[in-house]
């Protein structure tokens, strides 16, 4: 398909995703459309869904059930697991009560970090509620508390804790890849192709 030089799609996604798939979605798309520009937007899933329907996004990827809305539910494209981040060798994962650095309310990672603390009958506080992933990771990175977060974002001095290091398991969490009824066809098929293809690739992998 041939794509005119200067046009820009605009794709959006949640920091967590932007972390963990956006450098190596960009890098094989650009490879493939060097021509057409990306313009990224990080929200969270619910924003993200008000801007397709409103056009001002093309494509997003979302957390699949994270919105609440009723009609049909999501299909999701890609699944992986949640984990407990913490610092390397930090001992916040110890104290009792466990804090914890959470998204928002509405978050589902938030409620099921929460509902699998409340099972397995350990103490908790919120100590940071952030809708940015750096918000989040600041209190991690110093060694403070524990966040629930997909294991594909973790790099450098955090890794996943769970069961061996007596927190819970927390699940799963499925993404979804949503488009706007007023994106333009040609322009947003190849970014739709694209990115199914590429968590095509990660699951079979």
């Amino acid at each position: 398909m041939a794509l005119s030089h200067g046009r820009a799609v605009r794709l959006g996604m949640t920091d967590e995703y932007a972390v963990a798939f956006l450098p190596s979605v960009l890098a094989s798309y650009t490879a493939a459309y060097p021509l057409v520009e990306i313009s990224v937007t990080c929200r969270t899933s619910s924003t993200m869904l008000r801007m397709l329907d409103e056009g001002e996004l093309d494509v997003a990827l979302v957390t699949a059930g994270a919105t609440g809305r009723t009609g049909s539910p999501d299909t999701a494209i890609h699944r992986d697991r949640l984990v407990w981040a913490g610092l390397a060798h930090g001992t916040a994962h110890l104290r009792r009560p466990l804090a914890v650095a959470a998204g928002p309310a509405s978050c589902i990672w938030r409620k099921s970090a929460i509902d699998a603390l409340d099972a397995a009958g350990i103490s908790y506080q919120i100590a940071c509620t952030s809708e940015n992933l750096a918000g989040q990771l600041a209190l991690v990175v110093a060694g403070l508390a524990v966040a629930p977060l997909p294991i594909a974002t973790l790099s450098g001095e955090l890794v996943p804790f769970g069961p061996e290091q007596g927190l819970p398991s927390i699940g799963y969490y499925d993404v979804a890849l949503r488009r706007s009824p007023h994106a333009p066809d040609d322009l947003t098929s190849t970014v739709v192709d694209h990115v199914g293809a590429y968590f095509a690739a990660r699951q079979s992998s």
